[in-house]
This record gives C-alpha cells, structure tokens and sequence, in this order.
C-alpha cells in the first residue's frame, strides 16, 4: 500500500496558525447573532378619528363647506347655491324663481342646492317654507361655524340672506349675487356659464339702495 506523505512540525504550526482565527470569527459572529435583541413589532398605525357628520333635522341633512362643494362635484357642471332663511321676506319670494330655473337648466347639467341658515331651533319652519312654496328639489342647512364655511366656499359672502352662487364641478365660484336677485338675472349668466364663456363675477345687490 501506498504510504502517505509524513506532515512536519512546522507545517502543522502553519496550519493551527490559519484555523485558530477563522473559529474564533466563527464563535464570535455566532455569539453576536444571538445576544442581539429582537426588534419589538411595529405598532399598526392609528386610524384617523371618525368625522361626525351633521344630523338630519327636519328631512334636511346638513352641509359644511367641504360638504356643500363635493356635493356640487357630482352635478355634471355645476349648481346654483342658494343660502335662505325661513324668516328672509326675499328668500320666500326667490324659493320658487329658483327651482323654475333649475327646471330650465337643470337638464343641461346645472343643479339646485338650497342651503338653509336657520338656527336649529328653526329648521321646521324652514321645512314648513319649502313645503309652502312648493319645493321638491333637496334641501340642505348650514352646518358648523359661518365662519369656516365661508373660508371653504367664498369669503366674500358676508353672512346675509338670501345668497345665490353659481359654483362649477371644481368647487369654484363663478359668479356670485349678494343679495336678492331675479330670474332675468340669473338666467344670461347661466347661460353664458353652460356655453364655456368667461362669466366671473359678482353683483353686490346688497350694497344698492
């Protein structure tokens, strides 16, 4: 039988030299990989508070800004907003002018929203108003602060009644009547704005005396 080869002293020395360091990087990473603390599960995040929407008194749901302006978004152009009160001598006279104009320009893609301004106590003599007058289109009241809803829908409105806005589907507003206005009014800015002229502006019909 072949014999092997004999391996010298000095070889074996070589030889522990390069095995010796290897083990212990060895011992060392596997020490490492089990004394290093798990990381702890992340936390899920938190879901975002619930938004309270505003109760229905009266068959009337209630509008914010935001809420008044997604709503418009779903008309196929835009809508005429009115904002009345049950107590407002114009705004009983205005009701019926303006759901004659949505049935003129309603099928063209302008919607109606009518947004009360009465305090809570008041929504069923505002409801009482509609039924009067002989509103079918939906009626809606003004939610939340006065304040941030004309911050959202137009600063420029001061808070009296009646007011009438015509907003696009983008949420801005075209034109804007500051006070009690009359078909013959509304009607060339209506439309104008279905046929894509440039109508901006405004008729502070509040200031004239």
């Amino acid at each position: 039988m072949p014999q092997s080869s004999p391996i010298s002293v000095p070889s074996l020395i070589s030889m522990s030299r390069n095995i010796v360091p290897a083990l212990a990087l060895a011992l060392l990473l596997s020490c490492s990989s089990n004394s290093a603390p798990s990381a702890p599960p992340s936390a899920p995040p938190e879901a975002p508070p619930a938004v309270e929407k505003p109760p229905v008194l009266s068959g009337m749901p209630g509008l914010t800004g935001p809420d008044l302006l997604s709503l418009v978004g779903k008309f196929d152009k835009g809508a005429l907003v009115n904002i009345w009160a049950s107590w407002c001598g114009s705004c009983k006279k205005e009701l019926p002018m303006l759901a004659q104009v949505h049935d003129e320009y309603g099928p063209h893609g302008l919607g109606l929203v009518l947004v009360s301004a009465d305090e809570p106590n008041l929504m069923p003599a505002a409801r009482k108003l509609l039924d009067e007058v002989g509103i079918t289109q939906d009626a809606y009241y003004l939610a939340g602060r006065v304040s941030l809803f004309k911050r959202a829908v137009e600063p420029r409105w001061q808070g009296a009644v009646p007011a009438t806005l015509l907003i696009d589907k983008r949420g801005k507003v075209r034109y804007f009547w500051n006070g009690p206005v009359l078909a013959e009014e509304i009607s060339p800015i209506a439309q104008g704005f279905l046929s894509g002229e440039e109508i901006d502006g405004m008729s502070d019909l509040a200031a004239k005396p």
